[in-house]
């Protein structure tokens, strides 16, 4: 199935996430550059591997303005313990539903077993506004 994808003139999505800070990451209604980082959730070892050096280079974007936000599918509890595991500085917003992520234009998979995550996960995507 071809999936729709967000042309780069087009308007980004008024979606609105929460993050485990207790705020909300809107990235349509925010000022200056933003950069959304979606990542498959707490079961990617590599998707953890990529946010840990974002997270090294996080004062590098903030210099440039640019601020940071990295999201998943995983329910609040996943996300909030890899921030606390793994001192994720900038905000991480959890639940983000299939109909979103074919919405951004983001591959959809299955989980291969409960072990990992019982949901569909997107499939990584980066999208600079």
């Amino acid at each position: 199935m071809q999936q729709a994808r967000l042309a780069a003139v087009e308007d980004f999505p008024l979606f609105s996430w929460p993050a485990v800070g207790g705020e909300y990451i809107e990235p349509a209604a925010g000022r200056g550059w933003r950069m959304l980082v979606i990542y498959r959730g707490g079961h990617c070892c590599l998707c953890k591997r990529y946010l840990n050096t974002l997270n090294k280079m996080a004062r590098d974007f903030e210099a440039e303005k640019i601020e940071i936000f990295a999201l998943s599918a995983d329910p609040r509890e996943k996300a909030l313990a890899d921030v606390e595991e793994l001192g994720w500085t900038f905000p991480v917003g959890y639940g983000l539903a299939p109909q979103e992520m074919r919405r951004l234009g983001l591959f959809v998979s299955e989980p291969r077993s409960r072990a990992g995550t019982g949901r569909p996960f997107a499939e990584p995507g980066i999208f600079v506004i």
